[in-house]
């Protein structure tokens, strides 16, 4: 289980580090937080799952699931976020992903929150 830093951009560009997707995978999350997602590989999808430990179930119901999932197809990159820090933030003020598939996907968080000026 690593926990990354989330990056900031400056004004004018920032150099960002992508991750490489793994089991127990965690970014710290300010609220202002996006995630970005690339899946290089030829032939499979992945969906990263955001965890929320702290939406409780509604009165009455036995299927409940607040995660967020984030589809990647093969060859592409998507952007997702912010990730409010009330409903996504575990104790330690991280945010937890869950990846369906690793083989050549990547990841970073960018915290819009960090921009110098």
């Amino acid at each position: 289980m690593t926990t990354y830093a989330a990056q900031g951009p400056g004004l004018t560009e920032v150099d960002v580090t992508f991750h490489t997707a793994a089991s127990g995978d965690k970014f710290t999350n300010d609220g202002k937080t996006m995630l970005i997602v690339k899946n290089a590989d030829d032939d499979t999808a992945t969906i990263c799952t955001v965890d929320d430990p702290n939406t409780a179930a509604p009165d009455g119901y036995t299927a409940f699931n607040p995660d967020v999932p984030i589809a990647c197809n093969f060859g592409h990159t998507v952007v997702a976020g912010p990730f409010p820090k009330g409903r996504f933030n575990d104790v330690d003020g991280n945010v937890a992903l869950s990846w369906s598939a690793t083989t050549g996907v990547t990841w970073a968080a960018i915290s819009t929150n960090l921009i110098e000026v």
